[in-house]
């Protein structure tokens, strides 16, 4: 039900996306560098047409650049490009218009970067000199001369008129010089379909945390916690980047205003980590580099917060710009190692973690000024959460649907298990002690699996082991161990890969399923090696079976590894009731050395020194 309302929410999305993505039909030429505006000109990317001048000492006025212009070298926006990174330098924009008599709108000049400290704008005033109209993240929002979310000012020009304007910016943050004219009735067309866009973004955004918290209630699953607290994070960092924070939520606190983005961005970045590292299962002990790289970068994120909140905010944003482009790595890497022990809902975050850092990352190039500032590379970051969120939702009903068909499962088999018990209770205990005890080894098969091929995984074949040794003492059967471990594997995994590597050790757990009995017990001791418990064998018997299974193994004929013939060397040993406390497992692995010694693909029994 959750992924089908995302699905329509997502076409409505794309839906959205289609409609803000062609870019309208702009009529204007360029006459000496000056825009000219007439009947048709409903907006202007104003890119070719401006002319920048950076100020490094931070000093000059509106009067040094038009009284000693010959002085100052002004370079198009084509040469240098809008995108500046992080500079504490003051940016002078200069933008000259002409405007035909045909014209009958109103002109806005938009600055489409919400978050710029100081914005300082100058226009003629008709008596020879300026009009200065001031603004910024750094005054109240109700400064700005149009209640906006980015930065917008009217050009009260007359028709046939050519008139020149500057700007004057400077910010903390990073630097970037979008501007646009609009046509005033193009515009609001324009902001109505964004709003709309962002509208359909934030109301998807708010549907997940809703959805997140009734799960939360009802499974009890911390992880939708850690997914709330990352998507409230999200939504906070969003809501400032893009200017709604600062006009809604705390339009009179401009001297926060930026300190909170870095906070929201920081915490972004923690809650991201920490979703992502209970998601993957990585707090565990399967990834222990993967952990620890974790705990760095969240304690890297907290100073960079702290610093954010009471000391130097730019040096915070820079901080947290090199972060956010560094977990893109950490946590595919981490995704991978989670999707490769064979964890099922790895794969789907994977994807969705892919789409999103990938705009994370565009999105960081662009702070740091390595990118121009366009559609494609402003909302990078929106367009790939708007997916992640869609699969990171899916992997998240997959995961609790695991999790219910394994506690289902797992309640049907102690069921099974106890109606069994129930009906053997008036049988003779010691009659049926063996019958019991395969009943076990084969419940714990059940529960004691290896993910990848079936078999036993290693604490579940030793725990089978010891119980079969109980056995042996008080009956007296025989009992031997095969210890098998695949020839050169590291060379197959680093000449065709580790998919293949995969494809070899599965093969290879179907040939020991398919050979032994019932009351064998086969596992997958580590890695490429295999331990094979086989009670009521003895050493003779045990030898032939381990010659049957190399034997199979070489008949391997894998396209993975260009049917290249897989070899495998066995290590034996049977119990003495005369050493009844010797390690099966040590003296089997002993007489594997051996094999390797030996030269490979052959089977050695161990041998005591006695």
């Amino acid at each position: 039900m959750l992924f089908k309302l995302l699905d329509k929410n997502l076409i409505l999305i794309i839906m959205a996306l289609s409609v803000l993505l062609p870019i309208d039909q702009v009529v204007a030429n360029d006459i000496n560098n000056k825009v000219f505006v007439n009947f048709d000109t409903r907006k202007v990317e104003l890119s070719p047409y401006v002319e920048i001048l950076v100020d490094d000492t931070n000093s000059l006025t509106i009067d040094d650049i038009i009284n000693k212009e010959g002085q100052y070298k002004f370079e198009s926006v084509t040469e240098i490009g809008n995108s500046f990174g992080f500079s504490n330098a003051s940016y002078w924009v200069r933008l000259s218009v002409e405007l035909d008599n045909s014209f009958n709108d109103t002109l806005l000049l938009q600055l489409d970067h919400p978050s710029i400290d100081n914005v300082a704008f100058f226009c003629s005033d008709g008596k020879g000199g300026f009009e200065t109209r001031v603004t910024g993240e750094y005054l109240p929002h109700a400064t700005r001369e149009i209640d906006n979310r980015v930065y917008l000012f009217h050009l009260s020009q007359q028709s046939g008129e050519i008139a020149t304007y500057y700007l004057q910016l400077q910010t903390e943050g990073s630097m970037q010089i979008p501007l646009t004219l609009w046509a005033s009735t193009a515009y609001i067309e324009h902001i109505d379909t964004s709003n709309i866009f962002l509208g359909i973004y934030y109301g998807i955004m708010l549907l997940l945390i809703a959805i997140s918290l009734a799960s939360f209630v009802n499974t009890r699953d911390k992880l939708f916690l850690w997914y709330v607290f990352y998507l409230i994070s999200y939504l906070l960092f969003q809501l400032s980047m893009n200017g709604f924070a600062y006009q809604y939520l705390w339009p009179e606190l401009p001297q926060w205003s930026s300190r909170i983005t870095a906070v929201s961005a920081g915490f972004v970045g923690i809650s991201a980590l920490a979703f992502s590292g209970v998601f993957l299962q990585i707090w565990g002990d399967k990834h222990p580099y993967i952990k620890r790289l974790y705990f760095l970068l969240i304690i890297v994120n907290v100073i960079a917060i702290v610093m954010g909140l009471f000391g130097d905010y730019s040096s915070s944003v820079q901080l947290l710009t090199f972060l956010g482009m560094l977990m893109f790595p950490v946590i595919f890497i981490a995704a991978m190692a989670s999707m490769l022990s064979g964890y099922k809902p790895a794969r789907y975050f994977f994807a969705a973690w892919t789409i999103y850092l990938i705009g994370v990352f565009i999105q960081g190039l662009l702070l740091l000024g390595m990118l121009p500032h366009m559609f494609l590379t402003l909302y990078a970051m929106q367009i790939g959460s708007m997916i992640e969120i869609v699969l990171l939702g899916y992997a998240l009903m997959m995961k609790i649907d695991l999790l219910r068909m394994d506690k289902n499962f797992a309640q049907a088999e102690a069921n099974k298990y106890l109606n069994q018990l129930n009906e053997e209770l008036g049988s003779l205990v010691d009659e049926r002690t063996q019958e019991l005890q395969v009943k076990n080894i084969q419940l714990s098969k059940l529960v004691s699996l290896d993910s990848m091929t079936g078999l036993l995984n290693h604490n579940a074949s030793i725990d089978l082991l010891n119980r079969l040794r109980h056995a042996v003492l008080r009956y007296d059967n025989d009992l031997a161990v095969i210890m098998l471990d695949i020839d050169f594997f590291k060379s197959i995994n680093d000449q065709f890969g580790h998919p293949a590597g995969d494809k070899v050790i599965i093969s290879i757990a179907n040939i020991l399923k398919e050979t032994i009995r019932d009351s064998d017990g086969a596992g997958r001791y580590g890695g490429e090696e295999f331990i094979l418990i086989l009670p009521e064998t003895n050493i003779n018997a045990a030898k032939e079976l381990a010659e049957r299974i190399r034997q199979d193994i070489l008949q391997l004929d894998l396209d993975e590894i260009d049917n290249k013939k897989v070899t495998s060397s066995f290590g034996l040993a049977v119990f003495e009731a005369n050493s009844p406390e010797s390690n099966l497992i040590d003296q089997a692995d002993s007489a594997l050395y051996k094999a390797k010694e030996a030269g490979r693909n052959c089977i050695k029994v161990f041998e005591s020194v006695s």
